[in-house]
């Protein structure tokens, strides 16, 4: 028996939304798959902030009668928005959430919790290089006011940095691998890109990947970026204010109001890459992060991988 010509498109039809279902269905998986979300994610953040700070802010300030300073202030002063609203809304759209991350009523407390749990370690490893004469303070000129500018310039710096290794690479890896392997390998990453740095050797590189560690386990205590942040801008800002490197950058020394030098074993002093590279600092830094991630054990905030969940749960996102 025949069929009816009509019956015969019906059937085409329905294959044709069958064909096209499936096929959106597959380019919709690969969109959310996590690793696509990181690189994407980082993309965006990346090339909408590069792009106005170098087709728009930087010309029109080239025109302007400003000093380099300033106008890299102010270029990274605006920058700093633009990259957390380009996150907010990117993330807002892309995974159809709220982003609880950058929640502005938990930044007073947050980010003074997270600066000063910075100095004050920074503080203590500088105390304990002045006794044991690795750390002499060579003059004082007293001018606090210089800070302006590493301090806006080291917070957009940073603050952009945590968007991408804590807000993008962290958070996507631990809500799909779990808190342990998001650790490991935001860590690993964080560490490693300070291998090209100035005077970098095995210590800072491991350095560097505690303080990556650490920020992480601060980003699983909170599930909010402003504990990694100001944390991040407190340790780069007080080594500017003692006088020292930053992780082997001296471009800040400049407008420090102490003139210092660290001397004695490179191991305990940090020598030319500045306290960073210190074992004292190493251990310390790694004590801090045991503590942080004890405490986002007690609360619950840590995560198992996706292989390890309940069935219900085990979808991320």
């Amino acid at each position: 028996m025949i069929a009816p010509s009509g019956a015969k498109t019906m059937a085409s039809g329905n294959r044709d939304v069958a064909t096209w279902g499936g096929v959106a269905g597959t380019l919709r998986r690969i969109l959310h798959f996590p690793l696509t979300r990181i690189v994407l994610g980082s993309a965006v953040c990346l090339l909408v902030t590069v792009a106005v700070n170098s087709l728009i802010l930087k010309p029109i300030l080239g025109q302007l009668p400003i000093g380099q300073d300033s106008a890299r202030a102010i270029r990274l002063g605006l920058a700093l928005p633009l990259v957390l609203a380009t996150y907010y809304w990117l993330f807002k759209w892309y995974e159809r959430r709220e982003v609880a991350e950058l929640a502005w009523r938990h930044l007073p407390k947050e980010g003074l919790f997270g600066f000063l749990g910075a100095v004050a370690p920074i503080s203590l490893v500088i105390l304990v290089l002045h006794m044991s004469g690795c750390y002499e303070i060579i003059s004082a000129n007293g001018k606090l006011l210089r800070l302006v500018y590493p301090l806006i310039v080291v917070t957009c710096l940073v603050a952009i940095e945590e968007v991408l290794f804590r807000g993008i690479l962290y958070r996507i890896t631990e809500a799909s691998l779990g808190t342990s392997l998001a650790l490991i390998i935001s860590g690993s990453l964080f560490g490693l890109m300070h291998v090209t740095n100035e005077h970098a050797n095995l210590i800072s590189v491991l350095s560097a990947g505690s303080g990556g560690l650490l920020m992480g386990a601060m980003f699983s205590l909170t599930k909010r970026l402003w504990g990694p942040i100001f944390f991040h801008m407190g340790w780069n800002l007080a080594q500017v204010f003692y006088g020292t490197e930053v992780s082997g950058m001296d471009e800040f020394l400049a407008y420090s109001p102490l003139r210092a030098r660290l001397r004695g074993p490179e191991m305990l002093s940090g020598g030319a890459f500045g306290p960073e590279n210190s074992v004292i600092t190493l251990a310390l830094v790694l004590l801090l992060f045991a503590g942080v991630i004890h405490q986002a054990r007690r609360k619950g905030q840590v995560i198992k991988p996706y292989w390890r969940r309940p069935a219900s749960l085990s979808s991320d996102e």
